[in-house]
């Protein structure tokens, strides 16, 4: 990977510079290698820098995004000790360049883990439910499984009351690295959870009186960077529970969509509170169901009038070597299938195709009725 005449060497994850500091947005660094990789499809680069703000997908945090002079970074990913950035255009070893980070994708996917850090303390330290793994979505709520069969709506409040107690005090959070944590006055040893082998240096993310946890994600200065989290609801999973969430300008987005959503339907129901808006529409629901099969029942009444009506008026001998045909735009298969049983009981013999919907919106259908051996020729004209 190293070209011959570089004395440079990189930094390794976990002592990156965007793992050092979270907020640094750009840095001068060294290209290291590139490699080009052998996709029919596109061309692709695989770049090694001296060091970097893009983080590498890890610890249930995705990618950065960014550019390297003018080339834009599209994948970072981490193999061994190195940091892969993936690029549609070669860079040249041993070059001087300048490394920028998506920021508004960087901030946002620190205020998702970090928040993350904090509703699964908070859970545990005030329901006892331990987090079992969480999925971070490009977009939207996240989740946090938890060790819980059912999670009430009162213990959903309670612990996201909590979280957002600790975002107003501004609760620092800071990273602590160190070569020997088992003798670091600064690690909780027994709230870290670690391995009983694990050598070498770890890096720690500690919220301050609240949650220490081995991690090598990108992450807030203080809570009050994460502006609020709203737990959203809860799924069942497996005998676990899903919590889902939002954090930051997610929780904002989800509470200008939300809002945006109820004014949409105060208009349409003539502005009925919202808190009366899900009893009425639960109310039209199952007034539709029952008009539903009414109509049915009534309509495949009239199918059998209608059907009564064609067999009285079909002269069978008028058909020979072509079929009847038949359509109407407003009514459903089940209406034709009543009137191609009436038809096939009265004339056997007769080959009718029957078709319904309106043309203009491409939504035909049809059924044939005969005959089994002129039905197979006849269907598929």
């Amino acid at each position: 990977f190293f070209a011959p005449s570089m004395t440079v060497s990189e930094v390794p994850v976990g002592a990156l510079a965007c793992q050092q500091d979270s907020f640094l947005k750009e840095l001068t660094t060294r290209v290291i290698s590139c490699t080009e990789v052998k996709d029919k499809k596109k061309k692709a680069y695989e770049i090694v820098l001296q060091d970097t703000v893009l983080f590498p997908e890890g610890g249930g945090q995705p990618f950065d995004l960014g550019c390297i002079g003018d080339v834009a970074v599209t994948n970072v990913q981490r193999r061994g000790t190195q940091a892969i950035h993936t690029t549609s255009a070669p860079l040249l070893e041993g070059e001087e360049v300048r490394v920028a980070v998506d920021w508004d994708r960087r901030l946002d996917h620190m205020q998702q883990h970090t928040g993350q850090h904090l509703i699964t303390a908070v859970a545990e330290a005030e329901c006892g439910f331990k987090t079992e793994c969480w999925h971070m979505s490009s977009q939207g709520s996240s989740y946090i499984q938890m060790g819980a069969r059912e999670i009430s709506a009162e213990q959903l409040a309670r612990i996201e009351a909590r979280c957002n107690d600790l975002i107003l005090a501004q609760t620092p959070v800071t990273v602590v690295v160190s070569d020997d944590a088992r003798h670091d006055p600064r690690i909780r040893v027994a709230d870290v959870g670690l391995p009983e082998d694990m050598e070498g240096p770890i890096r720690v993310v500690d919220i301050a009186g609240v949650d220490q946890n081995l991690c090598c994600g990108t992450h807030v200065q203080t809570l009050g960077q994460l502006q609020l989290v709203k737990l959203l609801h809860t799924e069942s999973n497996k005998g676990s529970t899903l919590v889902h969430f939002v954090a930051g300008e997610r929780a904002l987005e989800q509470l200008a969509r939300s809002h945006a959503h109820s004014r949409a339907m105060s208009k349409v129901l003539n502005g009925l509170a919202i808190e009366k808006q899900a009893s009425l529409v639960e109310g039209i629901r199952n007034d539709n169901t029952k008009f539903t099969k009414v109509n049915k029942k009534y309509g495949l009444e009239l199918a059998g009038y209608v059907a009564r009506d064609l067999i009285a008026a079909i002269q069978p001998a008028e058909y020979e070597g072509k079929p009847f045909l038949w359509h109407r735009d407003d009514v459903t298969p089940e209406f034709l299938q009543t009137i191609a049983e009436g038809l096939l009981k009265a004339h056997p013999t007769l080959v009718a195709v029957l078709t319904c919907g309106a043309p203009k919106d491409n939504d035909l259908q049809f059924i044939v009725s005969g005959p089994a051996e002129q039905v197979a020729a006849v269907g598929p004209k």
